[in-house]
């Protein structure tokens, strides 16, 4: 099979490799498409902690299963799936308090396993879910950044009818928290640098839109509600900047909660202390979207939420190093998010 292998940080080459021998409880996936994340943009560049070398990359991916192992019974060839990456340890106190999604030790299919960004991909059966037939594979892949905005809003936030949010970064995970929000009767405001994404924005329900190049964020915001603030802010951006923790604590209301989900750079984040402790307010984070395919893919095939919006380019498995460039913003092109396809 052909994948698209990160030989060290900073260097990708297209090579030619076995397909992957199965265990007797793996199934094989053909790919169909895979995401390009923000997280794989770090890993080529060295800068993901998990990411082991060499490795083919891509954890958002969805396909038809190829082959099954000897003692797999719940899929057979030729059934459409996409998967959950984490494979936890099974055996450590955290996997036995029934949070395996934060098992020190797992393995993350696309970082410390070989992942998408080929023809084929290796995956326990116990992490794939089916995909409903009125969906196509490519609203499959695209349901993963969804469901990391899913899990933000549903486990760790007050989001309900007639809430107030703000959400930092309208890429694709903060769309994924906007289209949750708003599908569950939230009063979305977002905010990001970008006037294409704001456009997505609201074309996945956002009710106000925000330029931070050309707005006081911390003003509009407190204008918006009337100075009282929001009821919870979604920081989506992440990256090697201290700006958008530091608005969050200005722009949520007391006793407000920010939850973190953008991944930060190495020096983390300053964050406004008396902020914080004035006004009670509650900082959480989150991390992937564990357990959050079903419902998510759910939304999706009856309608509530519409993911290809964000969808801008797709490239083929010869040009993977264009993608990672297209989402590292190495371009002059408007860019949200980028799917590979490794058999076309």
């Amino acid at each position: 099979m052909l994948a698209a292998v990160v030989i060290e940080p900073g260097k990708l080459e297209i090579q030619d490799l076995p397909v992957p021998g199965l265990g007797k409880n793996d199934v094989l996936v053909k790919v169909a498409s895979c995401g390009v994340c923000g997280s794989d943009v770090h890993a080529f560049e060295g800068n993901h902690f998990r990411t082991t070398y060499p490795r083919v990359l891509g954890h958002e991916f969805s396909g038809v299963v190829a082959e099954i192992g000897s003692g797999v019974t719940n899929f057979k060839c030729g059934d459409r799936v996409c998967a959950e990456t984490n494979i936890p340890c099974g055996v450590c106190k955290i996997c036995n308090s029934g949070l395996p999604h934060l098992c020190k030790s797992v393995i993350v299919i696309g970082f410390n396993a070989d992942g998408g960004y080929a023809q084929y991909v290796k995956v326990p059966a116990d992490n794939l879910i089916p995909v409903p037939h009125n969906m196509t594979l490519d609203q499959a892949t695209l349901t993963q950044p969804l469901g990391v905005g899913y899990k933000a809003v549903v486990d760790h936030s007050c989001v309900e009818e007639g809430t107030t949010v703000a959400v930092l970064g309208a890429g694709p995970i903060g769309l994924g928290a906007i289209a949750t929000a708003s599908a569950r009767g939230g009063n979305v405001i977002a905010i990001d640098l970008f006037e294409h994404k704001l456009k997505t924005a609201k074309k996945m329900g956002a009710m106000e839109v925000i330029n931070g190049k050309e707005e006081d964020v911390v003003s509009k915001v407190l204008e918006l509600t009337d100075g009282h603030g929001v009821d919870a802010v979604f920081e989506c951006a992440g990256g090697d900047q201290d700006v958008t923790i530091q608005q969050a604590t200005q722009i949520v209301r007391r006793r407000g909660e920010v939850i973190v989900v953008g991944t930060f750079g190495k020096k983390g984040a300053r964050v406004r202390m008396n902020d914080l402790r004035a006004g009670e307010i509650t900082i959480k984070g989150t991390r992937g979207q564990y357990k959050k395919y079903a419902p998510c893919l759910e939304m999706v095939s009856n309608g509530q939420i519409d993911v290809m919006p964000m969808l801008t380019h797709t490239v083929s498995l010869e040009n993977t190093l264009r993608g990672i460039e297209l989402m590292a913003g190495k371009t002059n092109q408007q860019v949200i998010k980028v799917l590979l396809k490794p058999n076309d």
